[in-house]
């Protein structure tokens, strides 16, 4: 588990869950920040030759989707918006 927003401590309703790989690279991001930057790693990864050729080959297929964080269901949005008026 790690805190979504950096800042707002370790409470229930500022926690979310982060593998090894994922806290590493999330490090004092924001959830924006941090999925701008899943989204720049994407748009590298295919330009690479090897992904285009795997595509080319079907071994991979593209979703239409962009990243989407899986904790971000709507009571959790709910609760981020209402984290975000009381900042401001």
């Amino acid at each position: 588990m790690d805190a979504y927003y950096p800042g707002r401590g370790y409470v229930p309703n500022n926690m979310m869950p982060a593998c090894d790989s994922c806290y590493g690279h999330k490090k004092g991001k924001t959830p924006a920040q941090f999925q701008a930057y899943i989204e720049s790693c994407l748009r590298s990864i295919k330009k690479s030759y090897s992904y285009q050729v795997a595509k080319r080959y079907g071994m991979i297929v593209e979703s239409p989707r962009g990243v989407t964080f899986y904790y971000l269901t709507p009571e959790a949005s709910a609760q981020l918006q209402q984290n975000q008026d009381q900042d401001h």
